[in-house]
């Protein structure tokens, strides 16, 4: 039979050899678990990484395949219509340096716009816009125009004198000389 329980009696709380080796026991085994999990973290991300390096080195040398590959799908619908356009398309980085090249300083130009004439196939028209100071430079630029190998004709379809600038247009058949080969 029970007398009597005393809640309010403390008891002391004695520290002994036998609480140190369980404390530390239970913190070794704390450290050990946490030093484990981080090896077998390292490890799995090594792992990944390792993986991630092969797929990185596979891709480069599909990319480098690809790149070093010389001969395109030859025969497919896409690759011939490009190439027959490519083949059959005005040089225009030429075309444009020779028109510049002979610009007076006096004069500019404004605009281009190239465009197909008629129903021939490779029969185009370039359409100049610009600008001059006198209409000295305006006739130098044409002379210029009608010297060069890449036009056929070249005719002046407008020109206006405004707050002192001649404003013209110029109408320039391309010819076979500015074709690429």
């Amino acid at each position: 039979m029970i007398e009597r329980i005393n809640f309010l009696e403390k008891q002391i709380f004695k520290i002994t050899y036998k609480v140190i080796l369980l404390v530390c026991g239970f913190l070794l085994f704390c450290c050990f678990t946490a030093y484990g999990t981080n090896k077998l973290q390292i490890r799995n991300m090594q792992k990944k990484q390792k993986e991630q390096n092969q797929a990185i080195q596979q891709l480069q040398q599909k990319r480098e395949a690809l790149l070093n590959r010389n001969t395109p799908i030859e025969g497919s619908p896409a690759f011939v219509q490009v190439a027959t356009q490519l083949q059959e398309e005005v040089s225009w980085s030429t075309l444009l340096m020779d028109i510049a090249g002979g610009l007076p300083p006096d004069a500019w130009l404004v605009s281009f716009k190239s465009s197909n004439k008629g129903t021939e196939m490779g029969a185009r028209v370039l359409l100049l816009n610009g600008m001059a100071k006198t209409p000295q430079a305006l006739a130098v630029f044409m002379d210029h125009l009608r010297q060069l190998p890449s036009f056929n004709t070249v005719v002046l379809t407008s020109s206006q004198e405004e707050a002192g600038l001649f404003h013209f247009s110029f109408s320039c058949d391309i010819g076979k000389a500015a074709w690429k080969r």
